[in-house]
């Protein structure tokens, strides 16, 4: 994503490692509409490891400065995880059994590029095969890649009844399960969630219905304070990432909050 500078700050920079999350969705557009929000949101980039770690000492309002950062997180631990958003379409169709009866499956799961806006769909196995890119011999023994595969799964846009998000976990962790396997060194395994209704609504067709009806500037307003529709949807993967780099590091972050140190819980 981003980042450039000389010096130290180059050498900061190069040790933030990338989270990746998929926006799982059943039309392009939606997909493709939350991702726009997603790249126009910097604060929406990059999880703070401090910000999860339940640390009650990190001053949320304080400026970025990795070093002294790095200075309260235990070692090998970053400051910080840039977030890699994957938009993705799952396609369902059915057919007819022997009773007649009509039975649901999902046909496809594709990636459609970093805004979601490539017609045809990419397959999802390629993320997986960067688990087996060699290591180099000078990251003093630390894992290169803490995140291997796909971290996190925000499941949405059109997907929200538990037997489409029960289909779509089934698929995502036959791929991942050689990727879990290889991560024998970390009790990591990848999070997929699906979006919940707000508690006014009984189902996400009725709160997605009332978004519909909203005038342009509700929709706006609604987009801008992520309370329903695609600006929710965006923070909920959000909210999947800071998840997933709790998880990776949990066993550090734990230990370091343990009576003895100088933070709390």
């Amino acid at each position: 994503f981003f980042l450039c500078t000389m010096s130290t700050e180059t050498a900061v920079a190069a040790q933030i490692p990338v989270c990746r999350v998929a926006i799982v969705g059943a039309q392009r557009q939606r997909v493709a509409r939350v991702a726009a929000i997603i790249h126009a949101d910097e604060s929406l980039a990059s999880v703070d490891t401090l910000a999860v770690s339940g640390s009650s000492s990190v001053d949320q309002s304080s400026s970025r400065n990795n070093t002294s950062r790095l200075q309260e997180l235990p070692s090998g631990v970053p400051p910080q995880v840039t977030i890699e958003y994957l938009p993705c379409v799952a396609t369902f169709d059915s057919y007819e059994d022997e009773k007649g009866e009509s039975v649901r499956y999902l046909a496809k799961l594709e990636y459609h590029g970093p805004n979601g806006t490539l017609v045809n769909g990419k397959s999802l196995a390629p993320f997986f095969d960067h688990q087996h890119e060699s290591d180099d011999d000078d990251n003093n023994g630390e894992v290169q890649n803490p995140f291997p595969g796909i971290a996190g799964v925000a499941i949405g846009c059109g997907v929200d009844t538990d037997d489409d998000f029960a289909k779509v976990k089934t698929f995502l962790d036959a791929l991942s399960s050689s990727c879990i396997s290889e991560a024998t060194d970390v009790d990591v395994s990848m999070i997929i969630e699906c979006i919940q209704p707000n508690t006014e609504f009984s189902s996400m067709k009725e709160e997605n219905d009332l978004f519909r009806d909203m005038s342009d500037e509700k929709k706006r307003e609604a987009v801008k304070n992520r309370t329903i529709g695609p600006g929710k949807m965006a923070f909920f993967a959000y909210e999947v990432a800071e998840k997933a780099v709790q998880q990776r590091w949990r066993k550090e972050l734990l230990a370091d909050n343990k009576p003895g140190t100088n933070t709390t819980k």
